[in-house]
């Protein structure tokens, strides 16, 4: 698999938006293997090492494995996952910390015509049983938040329209959605960086023309 031609066909199809989507792995060469044998991604695991700096000028090692499924149903897209070797060197809980109060993402949000047949690929990729409703989609929950493939007017439901992405035929990663410690925090910010954006019930939402091609939202958690 190459990273690097999915994304200059991608940029050259669609201009912009989200093309991949990954998740996190303890084993990265065994997920390589259960693709191969699911019949989601007959490639090899990529591997790549670099250092890197900490805030006090100290240098670390840092080193990544990746393991990538395509799904048929879903041929413009791509997903993978990626295994961390030393994430006490990358992970930085300081600098993950943001004015807009963003505490993770809740879900992902593809848009497809005929989300049922992405099913297979869902179990096969993320692991665990898709929620199906034939008339809205699936969705699948992670460890860290959901995936869910959506018809597009299930999707416009949702998130309120938008054409970019929810008028098209082929299946597109559409939205991001964020939980959130404090929605008056986000919105502030948003306003405070003119990033253009709406209130749509009790989200925030930016659309996907402000948001290079993809469309964000933002909900306040319950604590």
């Amino acid at each position: 698999f190459s990273f690097g031609a999915h994304l200059r066909d991608w940029l050259k199809r669609e201009g912009d938006g989200m093309a991949m989507l990954v998740l996190d792995s303890p084993d990265a060469s065994a997920d390589a293997t259960w693709f191969r044998q699911a019949g989601i991604g007959d490639y090899a695991p990529f591997q790549f090492a670099r250092q890197g700096k900490r805030s006090d000028g100290s240098i670390v090692d840092v080193a990544f494995t990746l393991a990538f499924a395509t799904p048929a149903a879903m041929p413009d897209l791509s997903f993978f996952v990626c295994q961390q070797h030393f994430p006490e060197n990358f992970w930085n809980p300081v600098l993950q910390r943001h004015e807009n109060r963003v505490l993770g993402v809740s879900q992902v949000v593809v848009v497809h015509d005929r989300p049922v047949a992405s099913l297979g690929f869902l179990k096969a990729y993320a692991g665990g049983e898709p929620g199906v409703d034939r008339a809205s989609g699936v969705s699948l929950m992670t460890q860290q938040g959901s995936i869910a493939v959506l018809r597009p007017d299930a999707a416009r439901k949702l998130l309120g329209d938008d054409p970019a992405l929810f008028n098209g035929k082929r299946a597109r990663f559409a939205a991001i959605q964020f939980a959130v410690a404090s929605l008056g925090a986000t919105e502030l910010t948003l306003r405070q960086n003119n990033v253009p954006h709406r209130r749509e019930g009790k989200r925030l939402i930016v659309p996907s023309g402000a948001a290079f091609g993809v469309l964000l939202s933002f909900e306040e958690i319950e604590r």
